[in-house]
């Protein structure tokens, strides 16, 4: 409860202020619109708690900021010790520990569910697609 929002909002001070040029607030937007559409797509099994829209939007913010924070500091260290797996997996098992992010974020912020690991890996890879369709429309100048 309170503890996982203290450490979400200090995560979210932190990471707000490494936001300091358009391209990486660009980003920061694409990846929260992303996160909703996948939470849309997937709503059967993830669920923001929204019972207004200020904390719709608040939870969508954290989800977006840990899940970048994962992203950066744990999946690197994770898919180093994994490479003998992803080699006879042939690089499928990076799908998991995708997912498995997606479940670390799940534990860290109160306001956001998913239901199962199978639908943390259904949302790593929803969300990887609708990330690649974006970007399509996010090119550096």
């Amino acid at each position: 409860g309170v503890h996982k929002n203290a450490r979400a909002t200090a995560a979210c001070i932190f990471f707000m202020g490494l936001c300091y040029n358009l391209y990486m607030i660009k980003n920061f937007i694409f990846s929260a619109v992303g996160i909703v559409i996948t939470a849309y797509i997937l709503k059967s099994g993830v669920h923001f708690d929204s019972p207004d829209t200020l904390t719709f939007a608040k939870n969508v913010l954290l989800v977006t900021i840990i899940l970048s924070l994962v992203n950066t500091l744990i999946k690197p260290i994770i898919s180093i010790v994994s490479i003998p797996i992803n080699i006879v997996t042939i690089g499928l098992f990076s799908v998991v520990i995708n997912g498995f992010m997606v479940y670390i974020t799940d534990r860290l912020v109160s306001g956001f569910t998913v239901y199962s690991f199978l639908y943390c890996i259904y949302f790593a890879i929803v969300l990887s697609i609708i990330h690649f369709g974006l970007s399509l429309f996010n090119k550096k100048d």
